[in-house]
């Protein structure tokens, strides 16, 4: 079950949703026909088969994008990385 990380603001953009805790979005919400991809921003790349596209931002910033499919839910492991990167996102404030 996914259960909100702490303190954030959701900011609409004109195709997206990107929320933030302190000055830092940490997760980016982008709708597809299929469902929603992810744009979670870590200090690490994931290397698992569910990341569809992994970029380097800066030497301590990747965005990791997972899909999510309409009919799926999130699990602990998207859970976990959604934590962590607000973790990373309220320690750089």
């Amino acid at each position: 079950m996914l259960t909100s990380p702490g303190e954030h603001t959701v900011g609409e953009k004109k195709t997206s949703l990107h929320i933030t805790a302190g000055k830092s979005a940490f997760l980016g919400l982008h709708p597809r026909k299929e469902g929603i991809r992810l744009n979670i921003v870590l200090s690490r790349p994931l290397e698992v088969p569910r990341i569809v596209k992994v970029e380097k931002v800066s030497s301590n910033r990747f965005h990791n994008e997972p899909d999510l499919k309409a009919d799926e839910r999130p699990d602990d492991e998207l859970a976990s990385w959604i934590h962590e990167a607000y973790d990373r996102a309220i320690a750089r404030v």
